[in-house]
């Protein structure tokens, strides 16, 4: 702890708060090493782990987000400083992982990476109220046009197919499980 309070001086208090609870169980591993594991909370929140994987080092990892959260006294990491507040919880959230996405050329498509960026931007898209601004705007207004694309067709087959499980409308239609409501 003596440790943490100089790396971490913001923290230093809330270290004293910290308790430190021995468990023997507590072993990490990646599948080929692993060792010891110390977990680091601050209250009832895990802010890090310290991990002996060798027996002769340390591998310590600590979520920047948990320990800004901790530093502001916020309930929620996305009520952090980090976060723009402006937004819908959803959206303030989606907005800095499509971004990252967007910085590194990952569109929306529908495999992997591309699928996740797709997902993140369909479920924005649910909570948006209209006047938001965005840098990967470009993305947004695809995405919105290619679903009420999906779901016009759909709906032109709902009579037909209106007994089909949900799986159907998105492997034929491209409609989300999430959006299958909007057929109707």
């Amino acid at each position: 702890m003596r440790l943490c309070r100089y790396l971490l001086p913001p923290l230093a208090s809330e270290f004293d708060r910290s308790r430190t609870i021995p468990d023997k169980s507590c072993v990490w591993s990646d599948g080929k090493i692993g060792g010891n594991c110390c977990e680091v909370f601050v209250g009832d929140l895990e802010i890090g782990n310290l991990v002996n994987p060798l027996g002769h080092s340390t591998d310590v990892g600590f979520g920047w987000e948990r320990l800004i959260q901790v530093i502001e006294g916020k309930r929620r990491v996305d009520e952090t400083s980090i976060f723009e507040q402006s937004l819908c919880p959803i959206v303030r959230d989606h907005k800095r992982t499509v971004s990252l996405l967007w910085e590194n050329g990952i569109e929306p498509g529908n495999k992997g990476r591309q699928y996740i960026c797709r997902r993140l931007l369909r479920r924005m898209l649910r909570h948006l109220e209209g006047g938001e601004q965005f840098h990967f705007d470009d993305w947004v207004q695809q995405e919105r046009e290619l679903r009420e694309k999906n779901l016009r067709t759909g709906r032109r087959h709902w009579k037909k197919h209106n007994n089909k499980p949900i799986s159907f409308w998105w492997e034929t239609f491209g409609i989300l499980p999430e959006e299958f409501e909007l057929l109707k």
